[in-house]
C-alpha cells in the first residue's frame, strides 16, 4: 500500500475531513467565533481570513494540525501542522533540529514532498530564508500535477525546541492560487508562538 502523502493530503483536500469529494465544504468544518485562531496545546495562535472555516485534529506520533478553508478544501486550504522534530520527516526518516540551517530545513521539506506523495517533478518557484514570529525557518513556493489540476503551494517551516512548524497554503494554480494568496500570506505574518490573547 503507498504511503499517504503530505503533499497529497494537503492537495486532495482533506477529503475525508470534509465528508465528500466535492469542493463543498462537509461536516466538521466550523465558524471560527474570533479570526483569532488559539491552539492551546500546540501552544502557538494566528489570525485566520474573515469568514473562512475551522478544522482541527490530533495527528500520529503527537503532532496537530488546523486547516482552515473558505470554499472547500479542494479549492483553498491554509493548514498548520505542529510535529515532534524527531518525527518531522518521517517519509525519509528525518527529523529536525532547532539549530538546523533554514536551507537544510527546506531541502527536507522538499524531499519528503516527493517521497511521500511519490512523485517525479515537484517544481520549486522558489526557496528562501523566512522568519516566523522572530524564528529562522524557510519560505516555499511548490508546484505540482495532481490529475489533471496544476496545484500551488506556499509553505513555511520553522523548528524549535517544542517541534517542528509547518504553515501552508494550497489551491489549484487557476483561478484560486492568486486570488486567495494573500490572505495566507497576512496569517502567516499574524502567526505567534504563544497564544496571542495570554
Amino acid at each position: 500500500m503507498k504511503r499517504t502523502s503530505r503533499f497529497l493530503f494537503l492537495v486532495l483536500g482533506l477529503v475525508l475531513l470534509a465528508g465528500c469529494a466535492t469542493t463543498t465544504v462537509g461536516p466538521g468544518w466550523r465558524d471560527v467565533p474570533a479570526t483569532v485562531w488559539v491552539a492551546r496545546k500546540a501552544d502557538y495562535s494566528l489570525e485566520l481570513p474573515d469568514g473562512w472555516l475551522v478544522q482541527s485534529l490530533k495527528g500520529s506520533e503527537g503532532s496537530e494540525m488546523m486547516a482552515a478553508t473558505l470554499e472547500g478544501p479542494l479549492l483553498q486550504r491554509i493548514v498548520v501542522i505542529r510535529r515532534e522534530n524527531e518525527h518531522a520527516f518521517e517519509a525519509i526518516e528525518k527529523g529536525a533540529l532547532p539549530d538546523m540551517l533554514p536551507q537544510d530545513l527546506a531541502e527536507r521539506y522538499i524531499a519528503e514532498t516527493k517521497s511521500q506523495f511519490e512523485l517525479d517533478v515537484v517544481d520549486v518557484f522558489s526557496n528562501a530564508p523566512a522568519s516566523i514570529d522572530g524564528v529562522d525557518g524557510f519560505r516555499l513556493h511548490l508546484g505540482a500535477m495532481v490529475g489533471e489540476l496544476r496545484y500551488q503551494m506556499i509553505a513555511y517551516g520553522v523548528s524549535t525546541a517544542d517541534g517542528f512548524y509547518e504553515i501552508s497554503y494550497v489551491a489549484p494554480t487557476l483561478h484560486y492560487f492568486e486570488r486567495d494568496r494573500e490572505q495566507f500570506e497576512a496569517s502567516a505574518r499574524s502567526f505567534r508562538f504563544k497564544p496571542m490573547d495570554e
